[in-house]
């Protein structure tokens, strides 16, 4: 798995965790790249998760993780592809 991915953590055994910048927001925040990582204790929605892996090459940070996951209503995450 890439440094940073925002690729699902859920099955990934465990990794070194790695320092990343939020591309969201800039801060830094550690990602261990797997199962065990603070990430896999969200609750997040497919649509979340499909929206996280168009808009970003990396992972967001906790504040922006539960930011998107609390304040944006179902539907408002659609991403349309111009054709």
């Amino acid at each position: 798995m890439e440094q940073g991915s925002p690729k699902d953590h859920r099955t990934v055994k465990a990794a070194s965790p790695v320092s990343v910048t939020c591309p969201r927001c800039g801060c830094t925040f550690t990602c261990s790249r797997s199962s065990d990582c603070w990430c896999t204790t969200m609750e997040l929605t497919d649509e979340l998760r499909n929206y996280l892996a168009k808009q970003y090459d990396r992972c967001v940070c906790r504040d922006c993780l539960e930011e998107l996951s609390t304040t944006l209503p179902p539907g408002s995450l659609d991403i349309h592809e111009d054709a």
